[in-house]
Formats: C-alpha cells, structure tokens, sequence
C-alpha cells in the first residue's frame, strides 16, 4: 500500500506554532482554541465539495497524476498497489473542476472506484470492495499526549513523520492525533526549549511522550575561560556537566556528587569522616586542578567540595591546552563553576530534602580473646619458649568467667549506620529588568563512633542578584557564606579505628577490680572508652565561616559597536576557629589494678584562629564583531589579586581541674603564644582573540603573562617524605634554657631564629632538612610561557562536484619555561637536653655547616614542550536515481611533539579512505583503508595498509518479511579486516642491536698490569622487525520483533593479534645470552601470537502488564583468550602457555596438608621451598622428578584481567500511575581469585584473623582446613598454589530505587507545583560463594552500602 501527503495542511500549522511561541500562555490558549473551531467549521463544510482543481498532464502515468493532485491540494491517497495499476498511462485535464470530476475521468473504463474521508481519498477494486483499506487507513492512526517533567501538558508541541510533511501540534490538554502514520515511522516531537526526539511508531497505535527541558538548546553554548563560546566553534578538549545531572545524586560532598560524571575527571574520596573533605581529584590524572566558581579562582577542591549542589547551574572542566588561558597554575587542568542565577519569570520556590544513611559491608575479623591466647601460647611453642597464658587463665577466658570475656571493639564502639540528611530552600525569579536566586541550605552527618564525639554540621546561604541599571549598563551581585562546625576524636579517626582492630579483645576497658580505673590495653596501650570521651581523652573541635562577595559591572559601550567592558570586585574572606582539648589520665593493670601508666596526652587547652582575606579585580573587554563574513571575537583581561593570612596561636597546660575550653582558665605560667602574617600578590594579563570566516575557516589565539611565583628552595616533598623526627627535631624550641652564657651567645649570633623561638635542627648525619630549606635555603622563581594556535578551514566544492567538500586543520601548541634560584647554605644545630623538676631544659648545642649566601643567581630548569597537527579530508556524500547512496571520506592525519632532550620526536601519520555504499538503504558495503606510519618499525617496514570491508543486509526491508507480523525491523551485518599496530612497542629503535662500554666488564691484561673495559652488546639486530597485525572478523544481528516488544543485538567477534613482538630466546644458542659479562645478541622479533574471541548481546523486552509498563533489559559478554604461540622452552608440556587462556593464574596443585612427620618422611618429594614442617601444604610433583618446585606448577583458572568468560547485567524498569521501580544488577562468572593478602597469609608477627581459626595443629590434623602458625616466612606455605584459589563468581545487587510522582491533577490550583519522593539503595548485596571476601576491603577503607530517602518539591 502507498501513502502520499500534503504539504500545505502543516505549514499553516507550523506558522501557528512559531507565532504561539512568541505571546503569553492565556493567549496561547485562547488562539489555540479559535483555530480549533474555526478549523471544525470549515471541515463540516466538506473540503471536496469546495475545492476546485486545476491540472494538464500528457501521457502520465496514474502514479504521476496523482502525486501531482496531492501537491496542488490536501488530498491523500490510500490504496492496495496490488488492485491499482498507477504504471497505466493517461492524459488528464481540468480546469477548476471538482476533485469527483478528475477522479471519473482519471479512472473512466476501468473497475475501479473511490471513496473520499475528508481529505483522505481511498481507491478500490470495485469487486472486491474498500472495506481493506479503509481497515489500513484507520490503523495508521496514532494519537497520544506530550507532557513535560513535571506532567504539565505542552501545548503546541510538533509531531511530525520522519521525512514527511504530515504533521500536526499538541492541543491544550496536550494531546494529538495524526493519520496517515505508517508501522515503520519514526515521529519526531519537539518543542522550544526541549530535547527533540525521535520514537519509532514500531506498530503502536498510542503515546505518551515527556519533553525533558534543554537549557542549551537555545543558545548552544558552553562555559570556557573567562567567557563561553558556541560548541561549534569548540576546539578545546572541554566537558560540561548541567544542574539535573548533578541533581541526580546526593551527599554532602559536591566533588561526590559529580563523581563518574564527567569524562577525564577522575575522583576518589579517602575517608567518609564527616567534615572531612580530603578527595583527591584530578583532571586525566595530573595533580590538583585550578577551581574558577563564578570567574574567580577559589581555595582549591575543598572549597568546591562544600558548594550546595543545589546551587550548581553548571561545571565545566578544561582537559588540554584550552586550559593556558589561566596561566603557570592551571597546568593540572581547571574546574569552572557558575552558580544559579535569577530567570526572568513567576518567582519559583523550591524545596528538597535527603534523609540517608550507610554502612560498612565488610570488617576484618579478629579472634576472640579466648582463641588469641590459645594462638599466642601456640606461637611461643613453635619458637621453643614458655607459654604466655596459663592454663588457669584460659580457663577463665574460656568459660567467660567475669572479666575475663571477650570484648569486640568494632561492636561495642562503632554503629551499625550512620546517618546524614541535607535540607535546602531555594527562591528564584525576576523580571526583564531584574533577577535574583537565594538560596539556603543545611548539611548534617554524623560518624560511625557511638559516642556522638564525631558530627559535622554545615549552613550554606547564596544570593545572586542581576539588575538592568540602564541601557546598556547592568549589576551583578554574588553573596554567598558558609558557617559549618566539626568534631572529632583528640586523634585522628584512622588512629582510634586501628586501636579498636588491633586491641587485645580480653582486656576490659575497667580493671577488673575497679570499675572506675581506666585498663592499659596491649599493645598500643591506648584505652578504646577513653579516646571516644571528649570528657576523658579530649577532642578537637573547628568551627568557620567563609564568606564572598562579587560585584560587577558590564557595559555595553554605545559608541563603539560589539565592545563590551565588564569590572569586577571580589571580596573573599574565611575566619576559622580550630580548637583542641589534650587530655591525660591514668591507667592501670587490667589483673592487678596496679598503676599502668598515663594515656591521653598533656593536659593542654590550645587554640588557633585563623583570617584569610583575598581582595580580587579583573578589567575585561570584548569585542565581537562581524564584517560581512569576517567574524572576530577578542577578549583582553587585566587581573590583579591581594591575599593575606593571619593566624594567632595560644595553648596553656593546666593541672587543676579543667573546665571551659576558655585559654585564661588555664594556668598561665605555662603560656605557649605564636602567631603570623603572610601577604600574596598576583597581576596577570592575557589575551584570546577567535577568528573565523562564513563560520567554516577558524583560528583562535591565546597568550597570557603572569608575574613570577616564589617558591622555597630545595626538594621540600622529597625531604619531607624522608624525613625522620625520632633522628632529630626540624625545629628546636629555646623556650627553656640552662643558665649558660654561651649558650645564650650562640643563639644570639645565629642568622637564623625562626620567629624567635626556633632554631634550625638538624644533626651530623642530617644537616639539612625540608623545613630548614624554607626558612633559610634561598628560593626558586619559576616562569612559564605557554602558546596555542588552531586554525581550521572548509569548503564546498559543490560548484564542481556535488556532494563534495573539503576541510582541514592545524593546531600549533607550545610552552616552556626555566627556573631562577638563589641557593644559600645554613647551619644547623643538634640539642642536648637534660630534665629538671619533670620539664626538659636545653643544656648544649651543636653546631653543623655556616649561615652564607654566596648572592650568586642560578638560571636553569629550561624546558620546552611543542606539539603540532594536522588534518584534511575530503567528504563527498550523494545519492543516484533514489536508490544509489555513496558517502566518501580521504583523510591525512598526523601529529608530531617534541620534547627538551629527547632527541626522538613522538610521531604519528596516517591515510585514510572510506567509502560506504548502500542500495535502497537495504544492501551495505563499507570499506575502510589506512596507510599507516610508525617510526618505530625497521626503516624497510615503517609503512603499512589496513583494510577493513563491512557487509550488512536489511532483511525487514525485503517484501517476503515486509508484512511480517512478528519482524519489525531485522539486520545482518559482518565486517574483517586487518589493522597494523606499534601498541606493543614500548619504545623507539627495538629494532636496531644495543651496545655499550661506559658498563661493560673489565678484564685483565698483561698478567695484570692494566686493566681493559670490554664493549658489550645487550641486543641484537633485526632490520625485518615490523608491525604487529590485528586481523578480526564479526558477524551481528540487529532486530525487533513483535511491535518493538522485544529488541535485540547480538555479535559474534573473533581476532588474532600476530607479529608481537619478544625477544625471542628459544631460538638461539644459550650463548647468545649471559649473565656475566652482561651480553645478549638475541634480537627482537615479530613472534607471539593471541586469540581473542566471543559473543556480545543485548535484550530488551517491553510488556504492559495490566496497567504496569513494564522493561527488561540484559546485556552480556561471552570472551575467550588463547595464547597461539609463545617464545618458550618448557620441558613439560604441561606448562606450556599456549593453548591457555591469556589472563591464566598459574601455580602448584595441593595435596592437603602433612598430618605429621611419618607424613614427610614417607612424601615422594621434598620441597625447595624452604623446611617442611607437619602442617604445611603438600603439593603434586607434576613432573615426578622428586623436587617440589616451578616446573610443577600449573594453568589453575582465569584471572579476569581483561574481562570474566562471562558478565553480564540486568535492568529492570516498572511503572504504575506515578510509580517508578527501578533495579539494576551486574554479574560474572568463570573467574577465580587467589587469597594471597595479609588477612589470609599470616605468618611471623601478622596479627590472627578469623581464617587462622581452622589452623594444624596436632589435634586437628585430619580436619585442619589452614597450615601450622610459623614465626617464619612460611615461603612453602605462602605461594600461589590451588590451596588458595576461590572462585570468583559473583552478582551483586547494584541499585534500587523506587520513585513516586504525585500527579498534577492532586496538586489542582495549589501552590505546589510539582512533588516528587524517592528511596534508593546502592551496594547492596553480593551473592556469592565468597561473599564475605567479596564485600571486605582489606588494608583500605570499608565499602560501604547506601540507603537514602528524598524528596523535592517546585511551587
């Protein structure tokens, strides 16, 4: 059957649309309804009867004529090509006649007749009847409503058939109805300030359609440096991330929130304490990034870390070079922020809460106190000496006896959850001429110890406001202001934690014998109930405020068109209030009751206020022109900055009873002050000009200069990172000396007293250090300059071939930089101290080196960095006789980068063709050729050719399936090809023989009066060495079935990998290689060979069951790996690798355990691991030679490297009315792990977990499913064998989250405007034989499961 349709029934429709969009809503609504009537007028009038034809056509065909009619009116025909012959020829003319009149005369003589629907016209065999198509016509109708977020219906929106005119709009509810609409359709809905999408009708007859907002769709543009640009004129590698995708996760923590978000920012949280904001981030892998929030550069991640993420409109990140434009400091990359503005519309107020909470999945385990002592006891008789415990003792533990029981810290002081919540109201609105956003938000969480001693507590508030003050001439105002308060344990949470891991579980936090005296618990002897008192041990407490404050000016300068002057303030301030309360007390033996000593720490009351205040001004100007077809945007900023730092430090000890953390409450003899200032000025000037021509040939520009950065002499990090402090004191105090008059003379005359209280430490071994450097070592100023240039240019060759065109582009990037320093020399001075009346008191000095500057300049650290590329193609994309389509690209490609003292440049070439062509997009034939280049091959074998061909066969598209009921849409598709690659290369000239004298051996000559240094060869030539070859093949199927019930996508792939390169030992004498002298003629050679094959497949099916709208959807990947061929020389085939999985484990295959000595005695082979004791592992002598050793080891699993045989995933989607239930879950099979970390191989003094419980001993020598205890390495035991294999197989539950939207039509006129509730879990279970190993982090953070609930309500 054949459809045509017309043209003119939808260009009124959309010249409507476009109109509507530009008047208010009520007007919207009220013209909409006057079309409505007004167009249900006309049609009762009957459009046949009044519509007049005019027509000539000669010798015709009837399929002409009628194309002609429907494009000269609004008629569509319907018809069964099966009954009409439209290859008849005829001669038509009519001359405002009516469309009965043409039709009788089109058809006059034959038996075919018509029947008119409106506008729809059916022709029909008159003996067969209408009836058949009629029931085709009406199937072609689908109707629907568009609703956006919210479940407002959107008024106006188009519907239109792909690659057609035949389209109609949405009325005021929303809804639509459109004819004419064939099975195979695609609809394409769209609507100003929405996503467009595309929606295969796929046989279904209904829609419900929801626009998801696009702010950018408007303007199209991104954040860059110090402005945007349009993302068609993006060169720069930048990502963007908008407010609903960071929305969609919440924690107090926005740099968590944007985790795995944005391409090439790479994140990882050290530690979930609350108030602790320690992320490392970076931007593809390079240290911290530069952060710009709302143009002005802020205090590092820590800061962006504690933005509302409610507050975010957006975050970009600068990847590359883009990044220059901000100078020496963003090298590390940038992160840019802008926060909400006002919009010019009907004030909104917004609110949103999150009530969650986590826990950890998985502790270590340690034993009981009872199991310790019996392992402790275990341990001394193994070494030979005395049991620890007595028999009498361990009966008490045993028999849990009063205090003697066990006490499992992690369960007496640490939560099962822990619980956070997140509250924020926001304001937003405006008019054209005024717009504002206010903001306030409330962060609260709390940690894992159950004393309350940790909580964090934050307050953001934010104001933006934008005001129109003339023409021309606007306000920007930014306010913002944080108050948050932590507190913690007096020591550093990873500290209490590992004491509650480590702490003998038999000690009781009281003594035995007083249940107010404090126990001394082994072996830190720390005291678990102490530490998490505040009123016992201490704590630290901080409280802040940090505040900003932007004012700005933009002016658009009347008399000079396209500039623009923007001048900026900014006011930047943190006041931080950070105190600490040092406790000591007591303690006593847990038995005796007997004085332990001390815990805690000095009682001392300190603390430290802290003001930062930066004071920021930047002048801008922009101009952005146009002539004719000349584009030019240029932007030139002039920025200065001032910063200072002020902090005052005191802390008093006191001995009498403490009671307000107040510093005069102390005693003040013993009144410790200190304090300082520091100042920071920076001025900066860059500039970045854009020029493009009609919008096709591009060049951007940009440079900066900054004034110089100080910096302290020496290798601050690389000292401090070795650094020893119980070698000597980087800082000696003078506070208390001795009565010595030289003593007092020394430090007078020393050049160096830090803040007159300090002097340089150090000691004979050690006179230098990473602090001493700062203060006295001179400094380095670093200058960098840095250079971009890319330039594009395209062209339509249309003029002299059609479908033709051309572009190119060229990129210079370059920057260097060098290094000035003063180095200056210092002594330093070691103490002797002495202690009087309980206090250390300062008796001698020694002194190392001399305090000199030698007022010398050094200039070095010069570098250089540039790299270029180039790229041109040409395009040429075209269509023959409808059914002949060709699409063509010849691409040249190539990079070049070279680098300070690397004399080989890094480089890379490359041609490239394609060129695909299909036949009535029904039959495909692609292929693909690259000629390659690589520098690394041999000089003969640099080049290569990589061709690949692609099949592919529409079967839906041929008639015996067109009519199918089941297939709606099937495809074939099969590719090979054969690609060269230097991915296996690791380095430049492996090609080329390798020799060396300034290390080879010396020998003697002339009975050794003198002594000759031979030249040694380490590696042989091989002009033949080329590149390594890929050649893969895959076969797919790409269908739908049943009215798009059920899709699916499987692929079947296979690839060899050969020529990789090895140095290829087995095929040369042993002498070509030896230990001593160094030498090896063995070259590198194109050798190894891998095999990797598979499947690939997704599923989905989609089901209304009832009223639930049901999808489901599994995605899985079947690998295989085969190592083809090797450079290996086993004895036993046995180990060979080839014909083994490529990620294979490799090891010896146990034999349980030696019961006893009779066992060993008796054993057919004995172990070179080392002496065998009874309870070790004994292994399988594969080869029978007598030796346990490598040569019995063998292909034990696969690892899973580079993939499990088998994963998979599973999604799961129900909807109901307003309800979402959403559940997605991962899995793998095939893979195996070998339990080989400190929590399964303890030996010597490793603390015991919980898997040591089953060891040998001679009691449960038949039974004992772990080896003896050993004080020694345990090397024959602690190998990679099957003894520790797992199985690896696991499916975890990744998340669920359950979703409930409250209907608009419950909401009625109230001033809510929409409401939204969730429950998500994350984490949440692992199903697997290993689950415990699978959910424990061992030697690192717990993980942890997720649980929030949240809500958010628009009014």
């Amino acid at each position: 059957m054949k459809k045509h349709y017309c043209i003119q029934s939808f260009r009124a429709k959309s010249v409507l649309m476009r109109c509507m969009k530009k008047i208010p809503l009520a007007m919207r609504c009220t013209l909409f309804m006057l079309f409505c009537l007004v167009g249900m007028t006309f049609a009762n009038e009957g459009y046949a009867q009044k519509t007049m034809v005019n027509i000539a056509l000669e010798n015709k065909t009837v399929d002409e004529v009628l194309t002609e009619l429907e494009q000269g009116t609004e008629f569509v025909f319907f018809y069964n090509n099966k009954q009409i012959d439209v290859k008849r020829r005829i001669s038509v003319r009519a001359n405002n006649k009516t469309i009965f009149k043409v039709l009788n005369d089109v058809f006059k003589g034959t038996n075919i007749g018509y029947k008119i629907l409106d506008r729809n016209i059916i022709l029909y065999d008159k003996a067969v009847g209408a009836d058949g198509v009629q029931i085709a016509l009406q199937a072609a109708t689908v109707k629907g409503s568009v609703v956006d977020a919210t479940g407002e219906p959107v008024i106006g929106a188009s519907i239109l058939v792909q690659g057609t005119t035949n389209g109609v709009i949405t009325d005021i509810d929303g809804n639509f109805i459109l004819t004419n609409v064939g099975s195979d359709a695609t609809l394409i809905i769209s609507y100003v300030g929405y996503k467009t999408q595309n929606i295969k009708v796929a046989g279904r007859n209904s829609f419900k359609i929801v626009l998801v907002e696009d702010a950018e769709i408007l303007d199209e543009v991104v954040v860059v440096g110090y402005g945007v640009q349009k993302k068609e004129s993006l060169t720069g590698a930048i990502a963007a991330i908008g407010a609903d995708e960071i929305a969609t996760t919440k924690t107090e923590n926005l740099i968590s929130n944007i985790q795995g978000k944005m391409p090439g920012l790479l994140i990882r949280q050290k530690t979930g304490e609350p108030g602790t904001f320690d992320n490392m981030v970076s931007i593809r892998g390079y240290g911290d990034p530069l952060v710009v929030i709302d143009g002005i550069t802020r205090e590092g991640t820590e800061e962006l870390a504690q933005l509302n993420s409610e507050d975010i409109e957006s975050i970009s990140i600068l990847k590359d070079a883009s990044a220059a434009i901000y100078g020496m400091n963003a090298a590390n990359g940038v992160i840019i922020v802008t926060t909400k503005k006002g919009v010019a519309e009907k004030t909104r107020v917004s609110y949103s809460a999150l009530f969650g909470m986590k826990n950890a999945t998985g502790m270590e385990e340690t034993v009981d106190a009872y199991t310790y002592r019996m392992l402790a006891n275990e341990r001394a008789r193994n070494d030979q000496a005395a049991p620890e415990y007595t028999d009498d003792i361990l009966e008490l533990y045993r028999t849990g006896a009063k205090g003697y029981t066990d006490n499992n810290w992690i369960d007496m002081f640490m939560n099962k959850l822990a619980f956070q919540q997140s509250h924020t109201v926001s304001v937003r609105g405006g008019t054209d001429k005024v717009k504002y956003y206010v903001s306030f938000g409330y962060n609260g969480d709390n940690g894992l110890l159950k004393s309350g001693i940790q909580y964090y507590h934050r307050y953001n508030l934010r104001s933006n406001l934008t005001a129109e003050l003339t023409k021309g001439l606007k306000l920007n105002v930014n306010l913002s202001g944080r108050w948050d308060e932590t507190q913690r344990p007096r020591e550093d949470f990873m500290w209490t934690f590992k004491t509650l891991m480590v702490n003998d579980r038999g000690i009781g936090t009281h003594t035995i014998n007083n249940p107010n005296h404090l126990s001394a618990i082994g072996p830190e002897n720390k005291n678990p109930f102490a530490l998490v008192d505040p009123d016992i041990d201490g704590y630290r407490k901080n409280r802040g405020l940090t505040y900003s404050a932007d004012v700005e000016l933009n002016w658009q300068v009347p008399f000079v068109k396209g500039l623009a002057l923007s001048l900026l303030g900014s006011f930047d301030g943190n006041n931080r209030n950070n105190s600490s309360l040092n406790r000591s007390y007591p303690l006593y033996d847990y038995y005796t009751d007997a004085p332990a000593g001390t815990g805690g720490s000095t009682d001392a009351y300190s603390n430290t206020m802290r003001i930062y205040q930066k004071i920021y001004g930047r002048l801008q100007a922009n101009y952005m022109r146009s002539f004719n077809q000349h584009n030019l945007n240029v932007t030139a900023v002039a920025e200065l900055n001032s910063t200072r730092r002020d902090e005052l430090s005191g802390s008093r000890q006191y001995s009498e009873l403490f009671t307000n953390d107040i510093l005069n409450q102390a005693s003040p003899g013993t009144a410790t002050n200190s304090g300082y200032r520091s100042f920071g000025r920076l001025a900066a000037y860059l500039m970045r000009a854009n020029y493009d021509y009609a919008g096709k040939y591009l060049l951007e520009v940009v440079g900066r200069y900054d004034g110089s950065y100080r910096y302290a002499n020496g290798n601050f990090w690389g000292q401090a990172a070795t650094l020893r402090p119980n070698r000597f004191s980087p800082l000696i105090p003078i506070g208390t000396l001795d009565d010595n008059s030289e003593l007092h003379t020394m430090i007078q005359n020393s050049v160096h007293l830090i803040d007159g209280k300090y002097l340089l430490g150090g000691s004979q071994l050690d006179q230098t250090n990473a602090f001493a450097d700062i203060y006295a070592g001179g400094y380095h100023m670093g200058t960098t300059r840095q250079f971009e240039m890319t330039a594009g240019l395209d062209f339509n060759l249309e003029k002299w071939t059609k479908g033709l065109s051309f572009q190119t582009r060229f990129s210079i990037d370059y920057s260097s930089g060098y290094d000035e320093s003063y180095s200056n020399t210092y002594s330093v001075y070691e103490p002797t101290w002495y202690t009087y009346n309980g206090e250390n008191v300062l008796d001698a000095l020694t002194k190392y080196g001399e305090d000199r500057s030698s007022g010398s300049q050094n200039v070095d650290g010069s570098w250089y960095q540039q790299t270029l590329a180039f790229s041109a193609q040409f395009n040429y994309n075209r269509t023959f006789a409808n059914v002949h389509n060709v699409n063509a690209i010849l691409l040249a490609s190539g990079y070049q980068r070279t680098d300070n003292g690397e004399y080989h440049k890094i480089s890379n070439a490359n041609l490239g063709l394609q060129v695909a062509y299909n036949w009535c997009h029904k039959y495909y034939f692609d292929f693909t050729g690259a000629a390659v280049h690589s520098a690394k091959m041999a000089p003969k074998k640099r080049n290569a050719f990589s061709p690949t061909v692609s099949l592919g066969w529409r079967l839906s598209q041929e008639d015996w399936l067109q009519d199918s009921s089941i297939v709606d849409e099937l495809k074939l598709t099969a590719s090979a090809g054969i690609l060269h690659t230097d991915l296996d290369f690791t380095d430049y000239y492996m090609y080329q023989g390798y020799y060396t004298q300034t290390s080879g051996a010396w020998y003697g000559w002339k009975d050794g009066a003198s002594n000759i240094q031979s030249t040694d060869t380490r590696r042989g030539d091989n002009e033949n060495l080329g590149f390594a070859k890929r050649k893969e093949f895959s076969v797919g199927l790409d269908g739908s079935f049943f009215n798009g019930k059920i899709g699916v996508n499987l692929n079947y792939f296979y690839n060899r990998t050969t020529g990789i390169p090895v140095l290829l030992y087995s095929q040369y004498p042993s002498w070509f290689s030896t230990g001593w002298p160094n030498s090896s003629f063995i070259p590198y050679v194109n050798n190894n060979e891998d095999r990797r094959s598979g499947w690939d497949f997704v599923v989905n099916y989609n089901q209304k069951i009832g009223k639930v709208d049901f999808t489901l959807g599994v995605t899985g990947n079947i690998l295989s790996t085969e190592a083809i061929k090797r450079d290996e020389n086993y004895e036993d085939a046995y180990q060979s690798r080839i014909g083994k999985p490529l990620d294979g484990i490799w090891g010896l295959v146990s034999d349980g355990l030696y019961h006893c000595q009779e066992d060993i005695d008796r054993a057919p082979a004995t172990s070179s691991f080392g002496e065998v004791k009874p309870g070790d592992i004994r292994y399988v002598d594969q080869n029978g030679d007598g030796v346990i050793d490598s040569k019995d080891e063998v292909y034990l699993g696969h690892a899973g490297w580079g993939g499990a045989p088998f994963s998979y995933g599973i999604n799961i989607t129900a909807k109901w009315k307003g309800w979402t239930l959403f559940l997605r879950g991962t899995g793998s099979t095939g893979t195996y792990g070998m339990k080989d970390s400190s929590y399964y191989w303890v030996y010597g003094d490793r603390k015991y977990s919980e898997e040591v419980v089953n060891r040998w001993t001679f009691e449960t020598a038949r039974t004992a499913t772990y080896p003896r205890l050993t004080t020694q390495s345990g090397t024959n035991n602690f190998r990679s064998s099957d003894f520790w294999l797992y199985k690896a197989n696991r499916f975890d539950l990744a998340k669920v989250q359950l979703t409930y939207d409250l209907p608009t039509r419950y909401l009625g006129h109230t001033w809510v405007r929409a409401l939204k509730v969730y429950v998500s879990g994350d984490n949440l279970l692992t199903f697997s034989g290993e689950r415990k190993l699978m959910e424990m982090n061992i030697g690192v953070t717990p993980q942890c499961r997720y649980f929030n609930l949240g809500a958010k309500i628009q009014f």
